[in-house]
């Protein structure tokens, strides 16, 4: 037995396993990449975040070539962009490809390596060999579920930590604040309704529209007035807009209207 005044019990994380690529030991997340069972001479790490980068390093370091492919628009999402650009400056001589805005599509185990389909965001197609393949992408929520006020609020509540851990999220909004922040405002819509999630993983649940941003209240007043009047979600979202940019300094146009239908489950 242990005794002890305090303790933290560091569960770990485990890293998105994409369902098209192969079972193939050349695959690994940074638990596998540790086992360190030899040098790759070329090396693909799937999601630019801090703890893929780093095992990237490691094998850098040890002699293999690098590509990294992330989906957003730059690396570890989160950290301070400066910082970010002094890492960047210091370690391209580790890369060959830095493969932004761009997903991974597909994979094939070969006798020569893992062969790996890339597509940018603008329809770009590539593809590689690597002889090892470093999953390292933000890990797997078991349950994401929207189509509730209690199921969306427990995968927030399991969001909040991975923000944390893997994104260096600023839990505090004030300095002295006892309570941790998500820092986001959230609007879903689906078919199960219409939701909004606030900082503190609050969900409210609504049955004709809501409205996110500074001007939300004079947007959902002039709905709320124009309801029975209009005829149209564009016409009533339209209106709201205009009056939140009429009596809200931090709301101004022009505006652009986007029409979505919601497809059912």
């Amino acid at each position: 037995m242990v005794a002890f005044k305090k303790a933290i019990i560091a569960a770990g994380s485990q890293a998105v396993r994409l369902p098209f690529m192969p079972d193939d030991p050349r695959v690994v997340d940074s638990t596998g990449a540790l086992a360190l069972q030899g040098v790759p001479q070329k090396m693909l790490i799937v999601g630019g975040g801090i703890i893929g980068l780093e095992m990237g390093t490691v094998y850098s370091t040890l002699g293999a070539r690098l590509d990294v492919v992330e989906m957003m628009d730059g690396l570890m999402q989160g950290a301070d962009r400066d910082l970010v650009k002094v890492w960047e400056k210091m370690n391209k001589h580790r890369f060959d490809n830095i493969l932004l805005k761009t997903k991974t599509v597909g994979a094939q185990a070969t006798p020569e390596g893992i062969k790996v389909q890339f597509e940018g965001l603008d329809g770009t197609k590539s593809e590689g060999i690597y002889d090892l393949v470093l999953q390292a992408a933000l890990s797997k929520l078991k349950s994401r579920q929207f189509d509730s006020r209690p199921a969306i609020f427990e995968t927030f509540r399991k969001l909040h930590p991975k923000l944390k851990d893997d994104f260096f999220l600023k839990t505090e909004e004030e300095e002295d604040d006892p309570y941790e922040s998500s820092q986001m405002t959230v609007l879903i819509a689906n078919p199960h309704g219409i939701f909004a999630v606030y900082s503190m993983r609050e969900v409210y649940e609504f049955n004709q529209f809501w409205a996110i941003g500074s001007g939300r209240d004079y947007a959902v007043g002039a709905m709320w007035a124009a309801w029975p009047q209009l005829e149209g979600a564009a016409e009533i979202a339209q209106l709201g807009v205009q009056a939140g940019c009429e009596f809200d300094v931090g709301t101004s146009l022009p505006m652009t209207l986007f029409t979505t239908r919601l497809a059912a489950e």
